[in-house]
C-alpha cells in the first residue's frame, strides 16, 4: 500500500516543460541584469561622494592645523611686547616702536595685512617658532594717555599701549595678527 501511495503523490505534480522553463529563466535573467547594473551604479556614486567628503575634511583639518600654529606663533610674539612694556625696556622710537600721541599715525587693516609691512626692519623679531614657517613678530604703539578717573578735576592719567603681533603658521599663506591694548 505504501508503494501505491508513494507512487500517486508522484503523479499528482506537473512536471514543467523544457520551453516554459527556457521562456522564464530569460526574463528573469534580463531584469536582474539591469537592477544589478543600477545598483553597482549607485553604490558607485555614495563611494565616491564619500571619498571627496573624506578628501575634504582632511584639508579643512589640515587648514585648521596651520592657522592654530599661526595663531600659537602670534600669541608668543603679543606676550614678548607685552613683557617688553611692562619691565620697561621700550625706549625711543623704531624697532618694532612707535608713538601715536607725538602724531606718528598707527597702521591702517591694509598695512598689517602687508608681508613689507612687517620684513621693513620696524618691527621686533622673536625666536623662530617650531613648525612655523617664519619666526613670529611684534610691534609696540603707546596711544594717547587717558584719564585713571571719572571724576570731576581728577589729572591723573595713566599710559595705555597696543601691541599688535604677527605670526605664520606652517605655510606662508596662514597669517595670524593679533592685537592687545593695556596699561602696565
Amino acid at each position: 500500500m505504501e508503494r501505491v501511495m508513494r507512487f500517486m503523490f508522484m503523479q499528482s505534480q506537473t512536471v514543467p516543460t523544457r520551453r516554459a522553463m527556457g521562456r522564464v529563466r530569460c526574463r528573469q535573467s534580463g531584469a536582474v541584469l539591469i537592477i544589478g547594473l543600477i545598483l553597482l551604479v549607485i553604490m558607485a556614486m555614495i563611494g565616491m561622494t564619500g571619498m571627496q567628503t573624506t578628501t575634504q575634511q582632511e584639508r579643512m583639518a589640515g587648514n585648521l592645523r596651520d592657522r592654530n600654529a599661526g595663531f600659537q606663533s602670534a600669541e608668543t610674539a603679543l606676550r614678548a611686547g607685552e613683557n617688553e612694556v611692562r619691565t620697561g625696556i621700550v625706549t625711543g622710537l623704531g624697532n618694532g616702536y612707535y608713538d601715536s600721541s607725538e602724531g606718528v599715525p598707527p597702521p591702517t587693516d591694509g598695512e598689517l595685512a602687508d608681508d613689507s609691512y612687517w620684513t621693513a626692519g620696524n618691527s621686533k623679531v622673536v625666536a623662530a617658532v617650531h613648525g612655523t614657517a617664519a619666526p613670529p613678530s611684534y610691534k609696540i604703539e603707546k596711544r594717547p594717555p587717558v584719564r585713571e578717573d571719572m571724576e570731576a578735576g581728577a589729572a591723573k592719567t595713566k599710559e595705555i599701549f597696543k601691541v599688535t603681533a604677527r605670526g605664520v603658521g606652517a605655510s606662508a599663506n596662514a597669517v595670524v595678527v593679533v592685537q592687545s591694548t593695556f596699561s602696565p
